[in-house]
């Protein structure tokens, strides 16, 4: 798996080369919207995670009207379920991904299949004071990422698209994670269990279109 997802990013980065230096059709983008936690994410005896916002940027190179290779980065923060009085916490999520999509009409209404590969990136935190103890708490774990997409754009006009897609994001965070953590002043780095990051994401975009 992992060697067939860093041969995807490989191959998606020669092709965004190549397009620098040709006269194609390039789509930039702006996405924003939500992600609803799924499975281990939104357990509250594991990451506990709520509702989530963000928003990204993405690339698109049309290889013909109905397919295009891309990259994508967003950033989502996602809030914490049933934190004690005095804290607060939030879990970030950053994936970075190699985009495929192919679009099954190319006038009017266009509905799209998706797929993307990647890595992604989360850091939970947490700060606060309970029963007269100042602390402060985060980590940081990336892993690999893969995400099915189903979505709909429209057509503007012939520079813009507006489109909004549904994306199941599955990231491969599973394993220990080092928590630094400071007390009064005292820091010490706790190592515990972390979680698959699972997430639908909900994402409303805009985008422009160069070249031919």
């Amino acid at each position: 798996m992992k060697k067939t997802i860093l041969k995807m990013i490989a191959v998606a980065g020669i092709v965004t080369g190549s397009v620098l230096s040709t006269n194609a059709q390039i789509a930039i983008g702006l996405t924003g919207g939500l992600g609803l936690p799924m499975g281990d994410m939104s357990d509250k005896t594991k990451m506990g995670a709520d509702l989530g916002f963000g928003g990204g940027i993405t690339a698109r190179y049309f290889l013909t009207e109905k397919l295009a290779v891309g990259l994508n980065a967003s950033y989502f923060s996602f809030g914490v379920k049933d934190l004690p009085s005095g804290a607060s916490a939030s879990i970030g999520v950053m994936p970075i991904s190699v985009a495929f999509d192919y679009y099954l009409m190319t006038e009017g209404l266009k509905p799209f299949l998706g797929l993307e590969a990647g890595i992604v990136n989360n850091s939970p935190k947490a700060s606060g004071t309970i029963s007269g103890i100042n602390f402060e708490s985060s980590a940081s774990k990336t892993g690999l990422l893969v995400a099915p997409v189903v979505g709909i754009a429209y057509g503007l006009t012939d520079e813009f698209d507006i489109s909004l897609n549904a994306k199941y994001m599955f990231g491969m965070t599973d394993g220990k994670i080092d928590f630094k953590s400071t007390q009064n002043g005292t820091t010490q780095t706790n190592s515990q269990d972390w979680f698959n990051t699972t997430y639908i994401g909900i994402n409303l975009g805009i985008s422009y279109k160069l070249g031919n």
